[in-house]
């Protein structure tokens, strides 16, 4: 058995690579979920992204805030109001926090975004 580090999808042998990820695959089972939310636990949408790397950033920011989170993945169809004859599906990630803690992680990420963009670039007016 194999699964994926990211979203701990599991495959089974013959597979290289997380077909949502597009991450290697690693050998054993998934780890155990260390926590499942309590079910009386009102959870808000703090940070939705494609990318797994804008993800795994996310991730970290909350953990490293001792904000607790959870995912939902959910796939979205593409190319649908394009004209295309077969639209496609991409897998949207979201992080969920406890809604109570949901404009602290809204702050924290999109404070920590800015910071990683940098200052504005200016543009000299030759």
């Amino acid at each position: 058995m194999q699964h994926c580090p990211q979203c701990f999808a599991e495959y089974r042998e013959g597979f290289v690579e997380c077909s949502d990820c597009r991450v290697p695959l690693v050998s054993g089972p998934p780890p155990e979920a260390t926590e499942a939310p309590d079910p009386n636990l009102e959870l808000a949408p703090a940070f939705e992204c494609y990318d797994p790397v804008t993800l795994a950033w996310a991730e970290s920011m909350l953990r490293e805030a001792g904000i607790p989170f959870f995912h939902r993945t959910e796939a979205v169809e593409c190319g649908a109001g394009l004209g295309y004859a077969t639209p496609f599906t991409r897998a949207q990630r979201c992080l969920l926090v406890p809604r109570d803690r949901a404009p602290e992680a809204r702050e924290l990420l999109e404070s920590a975004a800015e910071v990683a963009d940098g200052p504005p670039e200016e543009t000299s007016g030759a």
